[in-house]
């Protein structure tokens, strides 16, 4: 792989240039296609890529969150919300904090986590960005998954509300997390069938997407069901 600014022949799966640190490719958060910098929308899954610096620092926090490195993962997303205000960039706003949610629910920071994907819903909600408003809904959904005991009823609200508007919108990614959000709050629920039904349809568009992160993970709820 060459560098576009050195011109360094850089081995394969490499994403940035060893001799001079240039971006070599932006792996999507979501999942996990390779693009090439400076492209502006996912080439797997559609989702705004924003290669310029706040987009770049939030899509990587999010990666790091995922992958459990959320001690990294913090400071990226923070950074580039805040950047996202100065910059007056109000898509990202709502994109960037529904991210910044999702990494606190992941290191168990439920109040925070529910306070920013509040606000990151209420700003798209606002402006009519349906698509951030899907987000921040699925967010809302696995926050409420994840209470002690699980908010159940709340949870399901959330997930579904999120589902139509990914569906309305054509956003399959969105679709198959929803549909796998669904799946394991059905687990908790005791609705065995229902967990199927839904961890299933999951598993299937995943492996459509060719998403190489999300099927292991829902077929391992899969496994687990009694």
């Amino acid at each position: 792989m060459r560098c576009p600014r050195c011109q360094h022949g850089n081995r394969e799966g490499r994403r940035f240039c060893a001799k001079c640190g240039a971006m070599l490719a932006m792996t999507c958060a979501s999942c996990g296609f390779s693009n090439e910098p400076g492209e502006n929308f996912c080439g797997g899954c559609g989702l705004t890529l924003q290669a310029s610096w706040p987009g770049a620092a939030a899509a990587l926090g999010l990666a790091y969150a995922l992958s459990g490195r959320i001690a990294e993962a913090l400071p990226l997303l923070e950074q580039g919300l805040e950047r996202a205000v100065s910059m007056r960039s109000l898509r990202s706003y709502a994109e960037f904090a529904a991210w910044l949610a999702e990494a606190h629910r992941l290191a168990g920071r439920l109040d925070d986590a529910l306070e920013v994907a509040r606000r990151a819903f209420e700003f798209a909600r606002e402006r009519k960005a349906q698509g951030q408003q899907a987000w921040a809904l699925r967010v809302l959904g696995e926050i409420a998954s994840q209470r002690e005991p699980p908010e159940v009823e709340t949870a399901g609200q959330h997930y579904r509300e999120a589902l139509a508007l990914a569906t309305e919108l054509g956003m399959r990614p969105l679709v198959a997390h929803c549909h796998l959000g669904l799946g394991k709050l059905s687990r908790r629920a005791g609705k065995r069938q229902e967990a199927q039904e839904h961890l299933a349809t999951a598993i299937t568009m995943y492996r459509e997407m060719h998403m190489r992160f999300w099927p292991n993970q829902a077929e391992a709820i899969m496994g687990a069901l009694p």
